[in-house]
């Protein structure tokens, strides 16, 4: 889920319920709308500059799409990249590339192989750039279970995550070696990463735990289990994101049918008992909280309250 600098959208897929479909929430209105973009199986979402993110078309064949829009009026799409088995081409105003991420993956079927490819935009096309994930296919994972799950632009390396392995993974863009492996809390979840607007702090998260990363020495500053066990049994959090106005962090908790807040310090401010399984979450400036259930994708609404005993 991410929201524009101006908190009036919010934009989600959750693949298992959306398939190619734009969920688009309206704050003003207080209601959501489902826009179809395609016939892929999954779209994902990312954040650009000026209010500017691209939409990836997954379609697990030889296809790829990336379609450019900007919050003014997310339905549109102002540029689309095209890949179909190594045929590229370009609609609509391409001089938009440079407000959106140039690196991500994904699975397609060449030449009757199937697995993961990193994806760049190069000369305003898509291209294949897969040295850069050799070290994947050459590291000792277990493919069956251990996919790539995300690529971030850094300066001049990028950083991976792998499903089911506490690390994240920094590769040199000029030598596409890697520089060093970041542990981070020995969780075995599947990592997400994000820079808050300043790049001076890195979050991660690990299954139950999030994970604050110093991006200059690359040391881990602070960790904090966010999300208790059952009967012995881990639960996971659900999805993070890094609110636009400060340095506040919005956490869903499936298990816990809640929404937290917690600080740079990653100490719980606010929370907000907002039933269901709220999987993803944004937290608008009037205190209100828009989530999605994990299983159905419904809508759940309420509002944040101080935690006096953070």
């Amino acid at each position: 889920m991410i929201c524009d600098s101006k908190l009036n959208y919010a934009l989600s897929n959750l693949g298992w319920v959306d398939k190619g479909n734009l969920w688009i929430y309206n704050s003003s209105k207080n209601d959501f709308k489902i826009i179809n973009f395609s016939d892929s199986k999954y779209l994902s979402i990312y954040e650009g500059l000026n209010d500017y993110f691209s939409v990836c078309h997954n379609f697990d064949d030889a296809r790829f799409n990336i379609s450019i829009h900007n919050f003014n009026d997310p339905r549109d799409i102002l540029c689309k990249l095209t890949f179909n088995n190594f045929k590229t081409g370009v609609e609509g105003n391409h001089e938009l590339i440079k407000y959106i991420p140039k690196f991500y993956l994904a699975s397609l079927q060449l030449n009757g192989d199937y697995k993961f490819h990193l994806i760049s935009i190069h000369d305003g096309e898509i291209k294949l750039d897969d040295s850069k994930i050799e070290w994947y296919y050459n590291g000792n994972f277990d493919f069956m279970y251990q996919g790539l799950i995300g690529v971030t632009e850094s300066n001049d390396e990028l950083l991976f995550c792998v499903q089911r392995q506490s690390s994240i993974f920094r590769i040199s863009k000029e030598t596409n070696q890697i520089i060093n492996i970041i542990d981070l809390a020995n969780r075995y979840g599947n990592p997400k990463i994000s820079f808050n607007k300043e790049r001076t702090a890195l979050y991660a998260d690990d299954y139950d735990t999030l994970v604050r990363i110093n991006p200059i020495n690359w040391k881990i500053e602070k960790a904090n289990l966010l999300q208790s066990a059952d009967k012995g049994t881990q639960q996971f959090i659900g999805s993070f994101i890094l609110n636009k106005s400060n340095d506040l962090i919005t956490i869903a908790r499936p298990f816990s049918s809640d929404v937290i807040v917690v600080d740079e310090n990653l100490k719980i401010r606010y929370n907000c008992m907002i039933g269901k399984q709220p999987l993803e979450a944004i937290v608008f400036s009037d205190k209100k909280v828009v989530a999605r259930d994990w299983k159905t994708g419904n809508l759940l609404t309420g509002r944040i309250k101080y935690k006096y005993f953070a």
